[in-house]
């Protein structure tokens, strides 16, 4: 198994543009030549051996608060907070201490874990237990683990958003203050609305179904910004778009279907905050999604690599994708040759290993990546 060094930075004007493991990129203007260099390693993995001992980079995700742009990284077992709001220079700011144990002889337990703009909450799921983990309510958020959830069979799922100021999360590991499990006797996700002041304060408003009456369990999502609709997928596959309608109980409601076949579950799908794009990861194909009506996305290009997309990033006025199989198959695309027809990876040759521009170790592997809030950094 390989595993990246993490934190690295990507510029890109009228010649060089940059990359690393989590990189930075500046973008170009639109007449540019594009090509890569990497410039920054904010991280590195010096060890190839796979140990709980030796921190590994898994899924970084950005979010905003109080004008600040952030980044949480996994690292097999905890969560590192970066302010990114300089997207050249990150500022590690906080490290998650959860501590929790790991299951029998595994290595990196943390699975999943979701965080959204403007919320106090985080939720991180292991294989033996489920965090909600509090970020304060002070300018500069932390990592402090608030509440532990110890469920005799953890879905080891969960995703939270915000709407109209109030913080919402989706899990089925949860309890609530009198320490009963928050369930759906359907077998679907509960959606559970939360206070914003205490975890214990949850109160189970719904259950998420398949838009036929069914159950559908939630794996993880993204929410389209300043919109009621969030984008989730499926345990077992499969991305849909929900609205979730206010009310005294609000509800999710399915309206559309993005994919039925797709796997988003870590870094198969991302939402661009900034154009009314987004990418999702459906087998070996790259799709950029037109969302100017997010109600009901449309494909606007295609891209098949040619092997299975595990992770997926935009922000324009660029696209990124890895495949699983080897380092030396990412690629970096621009959003205007996907709705030109014409989708064509940015100087692949940049990926081979070794290469100059290069320098990862040959037992490192991109394991996720996001781009910054301004667009210009890739991580």
């Amino acid at each position: 198994m390989s595993f990246p060094r993490v934190l690295a930075s990507f510029i890109r004007r009228a010649a060089p543009f940059s990359a690393v493991a989590v990189v930075l990129a500046t973008a170009p203007a639109a007449d540019a030549q594009y090509c890569q260099d990497w410039t920054k390693n904010l991280l590195s993995v010096t060890q190839c051996e796979v140990t709980p001992d030796y921190d590994k980079y898994f899924i970084p995700r950005t979010f905003t608060r109080s004008g600040e742009d952030y980044l949480t990284l996994n690292m097999g077992n905890e969560l590192q907070l970066w302010n990114v709001t300089d997207s050249a220079n990150p500022v590690e700011v906080s490290e998650s201490r959860f501590r929790i144990p790991n299951q029998g002889d595994s290595d990196y337990d943390l699975v999943n874990y979701s965080v959204c703009d403007g919320c106090r909450y985080g939720i991180a799921n292991f294989k033996l237990a489920t965090v909600l983990f509090d970020l304060g309510t002070a300018a500069e958020p932390v990592l402090t683990a608030d509440r532990e959830y110890n469920p005799l069979v953890p879905s080891r799922f969960g995703f939270t958003f915000t709407v109209g100021g109030t913080q919402y999360v989706l899990s089925s590991d949860l309890e609530d203050g009198s320490g009963s499990a928050i369930q759906c006797a359907s077998g679907g996700t509960p959606l559970i609305r939360m206070d914003g002041i205490t975890p214990d304060a949850l109160t189970h408003v719904g259950c998420v179904e398949d838009g036929a009456g069914g159950p559908f369990k939630v794996a993880n999502g993204h929410q389209v910004t300043g919109t009621p609709f969030v984008y989730l997928g499926g345990q077992i596959g499969g991305a849909f778009v929900y609205e979730l309608l206010g009310g005294p109980l609000p509800e999710l409601v399915r309206r559309a279907t993005l994919s039925s076949t797709a796997s988003i579950k870590n870094k198969g799908l991302e939402v661009d905050p900034i154009s009314d794009y987004a990418v999702i990861a459906d087998g070996n194909r790259v799709v950029v999604l037109d969302i100017s009506d997010p109600g009901n996305p449309d494909s606007v290009g295609v891209y098949d690599t040619g092997s299975l997309v595990s992770t997926v990033a935009i922000r324009y006025p660029y696209v990124f994708a890895a495949r699983r199989l080897s380092f030396e198959s990412e690629h970096l695309f621009r959003i205007e040759d996907f709705v030109a027809g014409s989708p064509t990876p940015i100087d692949p040759a940049f990926w081979q290993v070794p290469n100059a521009k290069n320098p990862l170790f040959e037992c490192e592997k991109i394991m996720g990546g996001t781009f910054s809030t301004d667009g210009t950094h890739l991580y």
